[in-house]
């Protein structure tokens, strides 16, 4: 579920036929994953970064790690900033996502890996994309959506 706000609807509204967005999103993977190629990435980030001809790159990981006992608040932020260091460095403009929020106690970490997410957003002045705060607050019965 997203908002009805979703990031590529509002760039092709923006922008137009000038814009193609492309969704590359890796189902199931986290952030370490995601920097360093393995488990369903196909190459590693800086790789994937130098070859993309995108000018805008979303960061929407989250979900993954937040079932990850072994990454603590430090670990997440420090990939997510190696994550946003590596898109930059390939001359990207970054925006991140927060992950929408899940209903089962093995994602508990979800709001607090939010709120890391919006505290690197705050702290890079980077755009925010709140699926996980417009969920929760626009839907007062989000959970009844969920399978």
């Amino acid at each position: 579920m997203q908002s009805p706000s979703n990031v590529p609807a509002v760039l092709q509204s923006k922008y137009g036929s000038n814009v193609v967005v492309v969704d590359k999103g890796i189902s199931g993977l986290n952030m370490p994953e995601a920097a360093i190629g393995a488990a369903s990435a196909t190459m590693p980030f800086t790789q994937a970064m130098a070859s993309s001809p995108a000018h805008i790159i979303g960061i929407n990981l989250a979900v993954h790690d937040a079932n990850q006992a072994w990454e603590s608040d430090y670990v997440v932020t420090y990939y997510l900033n190696q994550l946003i260091d590596v898109a930059q460095a390939a001359g990207k403009s970054v925006f991140l996502e927060t992950p929408n929020p899940v209903n089962t106690p093995l994602y508990d970490r979800i709001s607090q890996i939010a709120y890391i997410i919006r505290t690197t957003v705050q702290s890079r002045s980077l755009t925010l994309a709140d699926h996980h705060l417009w969920i929760q607050t626009g839907l007062p019965n989000w959970q009844d959506s969920l399978e």
